[in-house]
């Protein structure tokens, strides 16, 4: 039979069992981190320029469940053509996306981790004909809805994390001025390298 001392612990310790794990500190005294924001620079080529793109890309994150994460990113650029009078200035890409990340990391605290996902969204390019030798001065835009998957690595501290990542994006549907480029679907649009900064809490 239990003494009065050890029925006088039980509600401290049914407490303690009771505690959400999410607000428990981690072994090494570091709390698990949910959030992230950062900014990449990618440089990649893209369509319908056929060309090379330089990016500045501002992205966030935040967990879901276990080790799924939500991610969305946003990014601006000019564009080099290959064929016509490689302007760096003269063509533009943006885009625009969100969807899931996957993250498997060596310890808690996330000293290693690999990283996957696939996005959804938007991408929009300006060039014009100019930049082409036969071509007339028009600018045309292009505006194509893109799946875009991804793999990286994010690496670091508790909070200060690099981002390594390579993505392409596939063409869902797509609408340009010029007909001239490829399919409407199933095109791939683009692809990049990028690496960044991010910081988590």
């Amino acid at each position: 039979m239990m003494t009065q001392t050890q029925l006088a612990r039980l509600p401290a310790l049914a407490a303690l069992i009771a505690a959400p794990a999410a607000a428990s500190p981690l072994a090494n005294g570091e709390h698990e981190s949910e959030t992230y924001v950062g900014g990449l620079v990618s440089l990649g080529g893209a369509e319908p320029i056929d060309g090379y793109t330089v990016m500045a890309s501002a992205e966030g994150g935040h967990q879901l469940a276990g080790p799924w994460w939500l991610h969305a990113a946003a990014g601006y650029g000019p564009s080099i053509d290959r064929f016509g009078g490689h302007d760096l200035t003269a063509s533009t890409t943006i885009c625009a996306q969100a969807g899931a990340e996957l993250r498997t990391c060596t310890r808690h605290g996330a000293a290693v981790c690999l990283i996957g996902g696939a996005d959804a969204g938007v991408q929009y390019a300006a060039y014009p004909t100019s930049l082409y030798p036969s071509g007339d001065a028009v600018t045309y835009h292009d505006v194509a809805l893109v799946i875009v998957p991804r793999i990286g690595l994010d690496a670091g501290g508790e909070h200060v994390r690099v981002r390594l990542a390579v993505g392409t994006a596939v063409t869902v549907a797509r609408h340009e001025d010029a007909m001239q480029f490829g399919p409407t679907t199933g095109h791939v649009e683009g692809i990049d390298l990028a690496a960044g900064v991010a910081y988590q809490w």
